[in-house]
């Protein structure tokens, strides 16, 4: 599919340059899911992919049966590597809490799973048999919190607090571009060098902001970013 090969291989030479191990693989959508409960959907693919949101659904459901089928780390390119992940397996982060600190909103924009986990066949099953060709959010974040709601404590099933992945809300996150309120984002700095592993810094709202000297995102940018020198950060 032409939606899914318009990134070129000269994106990664500076990554081989340094020296980093980087595959591009171009994925065949329907071996890919063959033998999965995502196939009888792409029977339809005719008729899904003239929906609005086909790119994102099509790509939702490449990142599930690739994880069921070889297990895995999925990353969204908008987030940040601050840890090491080899502790994490069958993990699944929470983007909004509640009062109490339960989750109440999940993301999939970090996935870690292990080769034929029952959580993600359990989330493919959900995307075929309750699709909606008019619904971002329904077939992605809702899609898993919905799916998480079913598995009991206990199960394979882990899911973190917000600290670990979504550490910055995204109705917040342009405030730690600026330099507004130097405590607060030193304090909030400091909690997430100890405590998160990735940091999902929302693209959409973010790719206009040009990080502040001294602020949160400046931080993190001149700690964990590989190649960031278009960034507004040092590199």
């Amino acid at each position: 599919d032409s939606l899914l090969t318009t990134l070129t291989l000269d994106h990664f030479q500076e990554f081989w340059d340094m020296g980093y191990n980087i595959i591009v693989e171009r994925p065949d959508v329907p071996y890919l899911i063959s033998g999965t409960p995502a196939e009888k959907w792409y029977e339809g693919i005719e008729k899904w992919r003239k929906g609005q949101y086909f790119f994102s659904h099509i790509t939702e459901i490449i990142r599930l049966a690739t994880l069921y089928k070889y297990g895995g780390v999925y990353l969204d390119t908008d987030v940040i590597v601050m840890k090491e992940l080899d502790e994490l397996h069958n993990a699944v982060g929470t983007e909004l809490a509640g009062s109490r600190g339960e989750s109440k909103v999940l993301n999939g924009a970090v996935l870690l799973f292990d080769k034929g986990s029952r959580f993600v066949y359990e989330c493919m099953v959900e995307f075929n048999t309750t699709y909606r060709i008019d619904s971002w959010g329904w077939n992605g974040p809702e899609l898993v919190t919905r799916v998480a709601g079913r598995f009991p404590r206990g199960s394979e099933l882990r899911i973190l607090p917000t600290i670990s992945f979504y550490p910055i809300h995204w109705a917040k996150v342009a405030k730690y571009f600026t330099d507004e309120d130097p405590d607060d984002q030193h304090a909030v700095w400091e909690q997430m060098a100890k405590e998160t592993y990735l940091f999902h810094y929302w693209n959409k709202i973010t790719k206009k902001l040009v990080p502040s000297a001294g602020s949160l995102m400046y931080k993190v940018l001149n700690n964990y970013c590989l190649m960031c020198e278009e960034t507004g950060a040092d590199g």
